[in-house]
């Protein structure tokens, strides 16, 4: 994505002690499908290697306007396949 920089750039270039970063809340967050989500997680946490990450959205957004389901695979992807309907 053009403006955006990578989870990995992120970590080596800022990372003290952690950074918040690995959701595309333009794309991926809102239209994308749970898989791809918990895609963008692996994919965060793999960047990261052993440095610490939080798992989040690049900017705020409307939970109104997300498939929960996105949210839910999210959470999962996090916690190691666990999780709990949200509402």
């Amino acid at each position: 994505m053009p403006g955006f920089v990578t989870t990995h750039y992120a970590v080596s270039a800022t990372c003290q002690p952690a950074i918040c970063a690995g959701i595309d809340h333009l794309g991926v967050l809102v239209q994308g499908s749970p898989a791809e989500n918990r895609a963008q997680v692996a994919d965060a946490l793999q960047q990261a290697g052993d440095r610490p990450i939080l798992i989040a959205p690049g900017c705020a957004y409307d939970p109104d306007q997300l498939p929960e389901a996105n949210l839910l695979a999210i959470r999962e992807a996090c916690h190691g396949g666990s999780a709990t309907k949200l509402r």
